[in-house]
């Protein structure tokens, strides 16, 4: 099969729903608005990650706050990293971290 067919397969499959003005495609992780870039999450995402309660080992509960983190930074463009990070600050105190283990 032509390597060329197999892009443009895989480009369907996975590149996502575009919204009605055709700017906007979200991909499995980011939502790609002209060239600025954010972290997508589907309408139903509850914001619910592993909570500081839990009885988890306390390197995989410190590893939830640096992966979205890490996250944000690496696909946020300087406009949306702000307002991703507080979004996030605001999660994580939604999941009882405190502002110490956040920061």
């Amino acid at each position: 099969m032509d390597a060329g067919i197999n892009n443009v397969i895989y480009m369907e499959l996975y590149s996502g729903p575009k919204m009605a003005n055709g700017r906007c495609r979200k991909t499995i992780d980011t939502g790609m608005i002209d060239r600025d870039s954010t972290v997508y999450r589907k309408p139903t995402h509850s914001n619910l990650y592993l909570h500081q309660k839990s009885h988890h080992h306390p390197a995989n509960k410190h590893s939830v706050l640096s992966s979205l983190v890490h996250r944000a930074t690496t696909l946020c463009d300087q406009e949306s990293l702000a307002p991703e990070l507080k979004f996030l600050t605001h999660v994580f105190k939604q999941n009882g971290y405190s502002h110490q283990q956040i920061q």
